[in-house]
């Protein structure tokens, strides 16, 4: 058995077919995600039989709670997989990878932070950033920094993520705002 293992899943032809299945399951969550419906288990005690969503149960299940867990941010899970797949598909440096999807990912949470820091409906706020993001923003930074001190930490938090993922050069900014002041 370790032979076949060995044979098949070491190396470029590995590290492929990871990144098939990871792309195979990138494609699954968008489907699940854009499908969503409250009337799907568990969110529905009314739920048709066989369900709104296109992932069926395990779509329902998992859009629910990412929903649920970050809000809108959850898209940014369906992504980060088909970003995996695609990086390990063209057999790209782990190193790069890494950064990249800890950026993704502290932009995914800085915004479901951020969607709690307006004062509108909370019903919006959970919508928006679900349960971290609100649980966060409510209970930590507004009454630690007020809603303009956490928004400034978290753009500036923000603008390091978008650093980190997209390698942006940011000077063709600096010199504009040193050009117009």
């Amino acid at each position: 058995m370790s032979e076949i293992f060995g044979r098949y899943f070491k190396g470029q032809r590995g590290v492929r077919a990871l990144g098939a299945l990871l792309v195979g399951m990138a494609l699954f969550f968008i489907i699940s995600f854009v499908s969503h419906s409250p009337l799907d288990y568990p969110n529905s005690s009314r739920a048709a039989a066989d369900g709104i969503n296109w992932g069926g149960r395990i779509g329902a299940y998992t859009s629910y709670m990412a929903f649920l867990t970050m809000g809108v941010a959850a898209y940014i899970w369906p992504l980060l997989l088909l970003f995996w797949g695609w990086n390990s598909l063209r057999y790209e440096s782990l190193v790069s990878v890494v950064y990249r999807s800890i950026g993704l990912l502290g932009m995914a949470l800085l915004f479901s932070i951020g969607a709690g820091l307006p004062a509108y409906s909370p019903h919006m706020a959970f919508k928006l950033g679900g349960l971290l993001g609100t649980q966060l923003s409510s209970l930590l930074l507004i009454p630690y920094m007020g809603r303009l001190g956490a928004a400034v930490l978290l753009c500036a938090l923000f603008f390091a993520a978008l650093i980190l993922t997209t390698d942006v050069n940011l000077q063709p900014f600096a010199q504009f705002l040193r050009g117009s002041g």
